[in-house]
């Protein structure tokens, strides 16, 4: 049995390489550094963050719906994480879906007449809901530092915490 005096110390970096299991590396150490420097009082946006890597990682080769999916981009897992961290605490957590063209998806639903889907490719968000039975909306936006208006006033007003 090892004893230590101190625990052992956590490998933050490592030198950079250009193979896909280094960048994968590198993503995981990042994320723990993320995930090590924040308050555990964040709320499901946490939580949440996790899921968008497991499903990330589930759905991480190509056919893991059974068919021809292509694997989730790391580009869109990058943007989902960043978008979570852009979402309102006072809203209800939504569910993370993985979708066959390799990119992912946030959805809220609480029965037929509300649901908001949000799909993340790259910079661009791609929504489309259901908000009562005769209110449809859709559209896309760009986002880069915020979220656009009428993806905050459709979740502010629509799917609130209870």
């Amino acid at each position: 049995m090892i004893k230590y005096e101190q625990p052992p110390a956590i490998i933050w970096q490592v030198n950079e390489g250009i193979s896909p299991e280094s960048r994968a590396i590198q993503d995981l150490l990042q994320s723990a550094r993320e995930h090590a420097s924040k308050p555990v009082t964040l709320g499901w946006q946490t939580g949440l963050k996790d899921q968008v890597q497991e499903v990330s990682t589930r759905c991480s080769d190509e056919g893991w719906d059974g068919y021809n999916a292509n694997p989730i981009s790391r580009s869109s897992r990058l943007w989902t994480l960043r978008l979570v961290d852009l979402l309102p605490g006072n809203i209800q957590e939504p569910s993370i879906v993985p979708e066959p063209d390799g990119e992912l998806a946030l959805e809220w639903n609480l029965g037929k007449d509300k649901i908001f889907s949000l799909t993340v490719s790259g910079p661009r968000l791609i929504y489309a809901g259901i908000i009562g039975a005769s209110r449809k909306l859709y559209g896309e936006e760009k986002f880069i530092n915020e979220l656009p208006k009428i993806i905050t006033n459709t979740l502010s007003n629509y799917f609130l915490k209870i």
